[in-house]
């Protein structure tokens, strides 16, 4: 499904474990609260906001039921160092983000860097609390005009809403110190291919890098599992029914009943590609 992770990394863990969220290759805007995702056992589809997918409108007319904190549980705080390879690739799915994959090959400012960190300074979560999902939704089915809808519909498929959404407009690299010269050589024409696409690359101290963008992108998100009836009705946000999205119990076993868990679409740590 996408690339794998460090299952001991701390912001991995406070990501999947606390907050059971899913962690994207490629940070994107267009991840909100209320987008559909439609999962396989090949892979994630996204699919758009529900409301565009909806027989009518919700009643609230205005996005007064988004509500916005901080996260400083995870600002600046620094991943495990992972190899070079890994870092170029991780670092190249944020520059695609950011840019819109208008600047390639990313990862080669990392000339031969052999680990990096990352952290992130500014962090914000956007959710819909669950009570307030269920509210909007009740009472609505997916549209018998959308196209989408024998997707919808497949038996073999399980439709997911987004509830909240994890974002930031900067991250940062560190490196080890033997690695200075190599990053000093490499980021020039990088900083220039990011100003084109309104973003910035700067050093920070001897042995970092800082990307910033204009643009907030979600990096990670939650999910819930949404129950479907064969006419399109959204009839319940449902415990998940699967080991990896489960609920778990005190005694380690997993609960199919009770409050609706939020879904972790992998079963290991990875970076998840989205596909249309």
């Amino acid at each position: 499904m996408g690339l794998r992770l460090c299952l001991e990394d701390p912001v991995v863990t406070e990501l999947r474990t606390v907050f059971r969220a899913n962690v994207l290759r490629i940070p994107e805007i267009r991840i909100r609260p209320l987008a559909v995702l439609l999962t396989f056992k090949a892979g994630v589809h996204f699919l758009g906001d529900v409301r565009t997918l909806l027989d009518r409108p919700f009643s609230d007319t205005e996005d007064t039921f988004l509500l916005e904190s901080g996260m400083a549980v995870l600002e600046n705080r620094r991943t495990r160092k992972v190899d070079g390879k890994l870092g170029g690739e991780i670092m190249s799915g944020f520059v695609q983000g950011m840019t819109e994959g208008r600047v390639p090959g990313a990862a080669a400012a990392l000339g031969n860097a052999r680990t990096v960190q990352f952290s992130f300074p500014n962090i914000s979560r956007q959710y819909v609390e669950i009570a307030q999902l269920g509210r909007l939704l009740a009472g609505h089915k997916f549209a018998r005009q959308t196209l989408l809808l024998p997707s919808l519909q497949d038996p073999r498929a399980i439709v997911r809403i987004v509830d909240s959404v994890i974002t930031c407009s900067e991250f940062e690299m560190h490196f080890d110190a033997g690695d200075e010269s190599t990053l000093s050589a490499d980021t020039g024409p990088l900083a220039g291919d990011l100003a084109s696409a309104r973003a910035t690359l700067t050093r920070t101290g001897a042995h970092g890098l800082k990307m910033r963008s204009e643009k907030r992108l979600t990096f990670a998100f939650t999910c819930v599992n949404v129950a479907v009836d064969m006419d399109g009705t959204l009839r319940a946000i449902a415990p998940s029914a699967d080991a990896v999205g489960s609920p778990r119990m005190a005694d380690g076993s997993a609960s199919q009943w009770g409050e609706p868990a939020h879904v972790v679409l992998s079963r290991f740590p990875e970076l998840i590609d989205l596909q249309e």
